[in-house]
This record gives C-alpha cells, sequence and structure tokens, in this order.
C-alpha cells in the first residue's frame, strides 16, 4: 500500500484545512452578517443534535482501520457494512427523536431543521471507511481536493439562497450539498469499493479495538458538546448563536494552524509503535509543531477580537469578550491534541475514554450548575459564564493529566516538553507586544476593517521574526518554504536549444 511522506502529508493537510476552514469561514462570517444570531443559533441546536447521532456512524471504526498492521479486504468490507446498517438505524432514530427533542429545548421550529438535516448522516456514513483507507495511506492530497470542493460548492448554494430570502434554510443547504459532495468525491477519489461479503471474526477484530476508541469520542463529544446544549436549553439560540461564533472563530485558529499536523499524527504514530526511538522524537516534534504554530496565533486572536468581530456586525458584538475568554481554552488545547492520536496507536483508547468521560462530568455538572445560576442573566455574563467554566476546567484538569500521559507513552521528560513549548511563549509574547504598540500608535478613530488590517500584520511580521530568532527548527523551516516559494514563483530560464530556430 503506497504511502507519502510524513511531510508531504502535513503539507496536503494543510492545503485541505486551510481550503476548507478558510472558505468555510468566509462564507460563516458573509452568512451571519446576512441572517443574524436566530437562524444560526437554532442550526447550531440541530448540528448538536446530529453530531451526537453522528459519533455513532463509525463506531470507531477509522482509528481501528488506521491502527491494524495486517489490515485485509475484508476488514473493510467488515467496516463498510457495520457502518452502512448503522446509518440506516440512525437515520429512522433521528427522524423519530426530531420532534421530542425539539419540545425538550422548548423551540418548535428545531424539529423541521433537523429532519431537513438527517441526510447528512446518510452521506457521512458512506465516507467513513474510504476516509479512513486515504488516512492509513497519508493520502491528503485526495482528501484536501474532497474536501476543499466540497465546502465551496456547499458555501455557493448557502450564499446564493441567503441573498435571495431563504433565511434558515440558506444554512441547512448549505450543509446537505457540503456533505453530499465530500461523499460523492471520497468514492471519486478513491478506487476502493465494498463487496458483498461479511466476515463476523474479522468484524470482531475491529469491534474490539474499535467499542474503546468510541467509547472515548463519545466522552470527548460530552466534553466539547455540553456547553452547547446547556446554552440552548437553559439559554436559548440567541445565547448559543454569540457562544458557537466565537468558539468557531477560536476553532478555526486551531484548525488552521495546528489541527493538520493531528490530522497526521495518528497515522505516523500507528506506523511507529514499535519503535520507541522513532515515536519519542515524534512526540516532542509534533507538540513543539503545534505549539509553535497554534500559541501565537491564538494569542494575536484574542487581542484582535474586537475589530474582527465588528465586521460580522452589531447584532454580534457579544462574541469579543468570548473569544479572549476561549482562546485561553484554545492554547492549551494545542499542547494536547495528540494525546488522543498516541493512545490509540499504542493500543490503549480504554486509557483515553476513561479520561475523557471524567473531564465530561465535571463539565456537564458545572455547566448545568452556571445554567441555573445565570438563568435570568444578562445574555453576555451567560455565555461568559460558560466560557470561563469550561476553559478553568481543562487548563487545571484536562491539560495536566494529557500532558502527562503524553509524557509517559511517548518516552518523553518534562524537560523536553518545556524546551519544546518556550519558543512558542515567547512568539506569543512578541505578537502580543507587537498588537498593543500598533494600536497605541494608530490611537481610536480607525475603521475596524483597517485596525483588523494593521494589527493581523504587524502582529503576524512580528510574531513570525521572534519564532525565527529564537528557534533555529522553526528559522530552518520558514527558510525552505521561503525558498520552495521563490523556485514556484520565480520564471523558469529558458533552457539551451530550446528556443526558436
Amino acid at each position: 500500500m503506497p504511502r507519502s511522506s510524513f511531510a508531504g502529508a502535513v503539507r496536503w493537510a494543510f492545503v485541505m484545512n486551510w481550503g476548507r476552514q478558510g472558505g468555510q469561514s468566509v462564507i460563516t462570517l458573509i452568512l451571519a452578517a446576512l441572517l443574524g444570531p436566530e437562524a444560526f443559533g437554532l442550526v447550531a441546536m440541530a448540528m448538536v443534535y446530529l453530531a451526537f447521532f453522528q459519533l455513532f456512524l463509525g463506531m470507531g471504526l477509522t482509528g481501528a482501520l488506521i491502527h491494524r498492521t495486517d489490515l485485509e479486504p475484508g476488514h473493510l468490507d467488515a467496516a463498510f457494512w457495520l457502518v452502512m446498517a448503522t446509518t440506516g438505524a440512525l437515520v429512522v432514530l433521528s427522524l423519530l427523536a426530531a420532534e421530542p427533542w425539539a419540545a425538550a429545548n422548548r423551540t418548535p421550529a428545531l424539529a423541521d431543521a433537523i429532519r431537513a438535516l438527517t441526510p447528512t448522516l446518510l452521506f457521512r456514513g458512506l465516507s467513513v471507511v474510504q476516509q479512513a483507507i486515504l488516512q492509513k495511506r497519508m493520502d491528503f492530497r485526495a482528501l484536501a481536493i474532497r474536501s476543499n470542493l466540497a465546502v465551496l460548492g456547499g458555501g455557493i448554494v448557502g450564499l446564493v439562497m441567503a441573498a435571495s430570502g431563504f433565511g434558515l434554510w440558506a444554512l441547512v443547504a448549505q450543509q446537505l450539498i457540503t456533505t453530499f459532495c465530500e461523499a460523492a468525491l471520497l468514492w471519486k477519489l478513491s478506487a476502493w469499493r465494498p463487496r458483498l461479503r461479511f466476515s463476523p471474526p474479522l468484524a470482531r477484530e475491529l469491534l474490539s479495538f474499535s467499542s474503546r476508541v468510541l467509547l472515548s469520542r463519545l466522552g470527548l463529544f460530552a466534553q466539547r458538546r455540553s456547553d452547547a446544549v446547556i446554552l440552548g436549553y437553559f439559554f436559548g439560540p440567541v445565547a448559543l448563536a454569540l457562544y458557537r461564533m466565537g468558539e468557531r472563530l477560536m476553532q478555526l485558529a486551531i484548525e488552521l494552524c495546528t489541527r493538520p499536523i493531528a490530522v497526521v499524527a495518528l497515522p505516523n504514530f500507528s506506523r511507529l509503535q514499535n519503535d520507541p526511538d522513532e515515536l519519542r522524537r515524534a512526540g516532542t516534534a509534533t507538540l513543539k509543531a503545534s505549539a509553535i504554530l497554534g500559541i501565537p496565533a491564538l494569542t494575536g486572536l484574542a487581542l484582535v477580537s474586537e475589530p474582527l468581530v465588528a465586521l460580522i456586525g452589531e447584532r454580534w458584538q457579544a462574541v469579543a469578550p468570548v473569544l479572549e475568554i476561549l482562546c485561553i481554552l484554545g492554547a492549551a488545547r494545542t499542547l494536547t491534541l495528540f494525546t488522543g492520536s498516541l493512545l490509540q496507536a499504542v493500543g490503549r483508547p480504554g486509557l483515553l475514554a476513561a479520561i475523557q468521560w471524567s473531564l465530561a462530568v465535571v463539565n456537564v455538572v458545572t455547566f448545568t450548575g452556571v445554567g441555573l445560576f445565570l438563568r435570568e442573566a444578562p445574555v453576555l455574563e451567560q455565555i461568559q459564564g460558560i466560557a470561563a467554566v469550561r476553559t478553568g476546567a481543562f487548563v487545571l484538569l484536562y491539560m495536566p493529566v494529557s500532558l502527562g500521559l503524553l509524557l509517559h507513552f511517548s518516552g518523553n521528560t518534562p524537560t523536553s516538553l518545556l524546551r519544546a513549548v518556550v519558543p512558542a511563549g515567547v512568539g506569543a509574547l512578541g505578537v502580543a507586544a507587537a498588537v498593543w504598540i500598533a494600536r497605541v500608535a494608530m490611537g481610536p478613530g480607525f475603521a475596524a476593517p483597517l485596525q483588523l488590517a494593521i494589527e493581523v500584520a504587524v502582529g503576524g511580521v512580528v510574531g513570525v521574526a521572534v519564532l525565527a530568532g529564537v528557534d533555529a527548527d522553526f528559522r530552518r523551516q520558514a527558510a525552505g518554504l521561503v525558498t520552495r516559494l521563490h523556485e514556484l514563483l520565480a520564471p523558469r530560464r529558458m533552457q539551451p536549444g530550446s528556443g526558436r530556430d
């Protein structure tokens, strides 16, 4: 089975995430300005509902397929038919439970949105095994093409419908078209096709591993989505929309800067699971790259939150203070993104599940307390309370445990971890100082778009310069990137004898 190099896979993972998240973010900001928080909140509630069902689509089989070193064609067939059977059951359950869930949230219109979005479960189910195959091969070129084209197709439909006055249904159509295109393009780009055969022994082999992966993902879902569920229940769709916009912007920085590395980490760690020295080096390099790319970027995002949110419109102004809090959460997450991949690679997904569920229980209890305490408070206090509690629980509880496991199973030391993270901290200080100086120099009265452009440019340039000055690895990577760009953009010299006579 041919495999791309790690560096090549990371490059294409960046192309995939930059195209997908960049395009999706531009489209989202335009739709937010056109439609407002009410429609976004309703669709957000529906997507959280469906995200729970999506957890069961793959049943953790993606991780099981990537982890296996002796993968046979029969494993793929068994996984596909397991997924299809599960998908059919989940579609029926989603349709049946839509009305009761909408009633429980006291939002009748939610039922129609859920029913309209339920076909996304089928499209995602059809994508599970095909995507696992490409990830195992580290063929992120095909995944990048699929992802970017799908976002473009769904975005065009959503924008046209929003401009035509379809309101909420523009967001629904965007999701439907995007997930349909993702599934269709995966099948076009992958040569594998399922056969009409099913091996119970091979299915049991996969499920013995995937069931523990699924358990950890359920815990992760409860940990990360319980805030949205409780926000929707206690505070309604407008508060949820404002909070989710802040979370979306924070998540965008992670997706653009560090998620591509995380996507490649699982297949790379799996390939090195029997080589302790290489696994140790890969763990340190992965953590360092994530911190250097993510922490300065999230620092800058927190500092420019006000002019950034001002671009969306006055109805979204409460997002800025929430985004500042969530950027602290995002910076902490850049250090823990790879623990799950490492534990799966070394065959310990059950341990990951126990940790995820422990934090999930803490989150649910504390979020419920915040919901009850702030039920009658202003919207800004409600969403700030949820953001602060979520960030505190993650930083104080989950992050120390996650880093401890990362050190233990990768074979690294606290000193090596500190050395990997220090350049990112110095870079973040450089970004903060540069943005603050630029803001003082500009003074009040600058238009939000101009202020944002100046602060991003100054912070970005200074941050890169500081990182290049304090870290030799970053300096070499930056120099190599500049060289490749120069070779790509420079006009090719005409070879002797190639001109016209």
